[in-house]
């Protein structure tokens, strides 16, 4: 795969590409610049389950990592995938971008999310680190959505267990 510096380029390739428009009030607007645009990887197992991680502010959602204006997207998200997994896994393919805009009358800013799809992996690979679970990060394999995520968190575990 080719370096993925641009998200708005895959607008144009055979990838799952949407979009958001929200009108904020001018008083927020510092509050959604500050957010960050991600990788988000969808890495399944020999067993059909997806790896799932808990950073204690989002529940169970597939793994993702921030991503900073002038990063290398995939990089980004094979060096957390591998951080998580203990280098055992392989990207794969961008499968979705999320591009979400929120605007004032005055100003604009944009993230994006990147889902990339990642090589099956046989067993349930996790790394050291995750299983001494230091920090706030848990990690976890399983076969279904977790019950208490909803809309388009839901959405992209889905992708990867169907």
């Amino acid at each position: 795969m080719d370096r993925l510096l641009e998200p708005e380029r895959l607008r144009h390739e055979d990838i799952e590409f949407s979009e958001e428009s929200h009108t904020i009030k001018a008083d927020e607007f510092d509050e959604y610049e500050s957010l960050d645009s991600h990788a988000v990887v969808g890495l399944t197992n020999d067993r059909g389950e997806v790896l799932l991680q808990n950073d204690g502010s989002h529940g169970w959602t597939l793994p993702a990592f921030a991503v900073s204006p002038g990063d290398d997207w995939q990089s980004v998200a094979q060096v957390g995938i591998d951080s998580l997994t203990g280098g055992s896994a392989e990207l794969d393919t961008p499968e979705l971008v999320r591009r979400v805009e929120y605007r004032t009358r005055d100003d604009q800013t944009t993230m994006y999310t990147v889902v990339f799809r990642a090589v099956p992996v046989e067993g349930r690979p996790v790394s050291d680190e995750m299983r001494e679970e230091r920090g706030t990060t848990s990690v976890e394999w399983r076969d279904e959505v977790p019950s208490d995520q909803r809309g388009p968190v839901a959405a992209d575990i889905r992708r990867f267990l169907d």
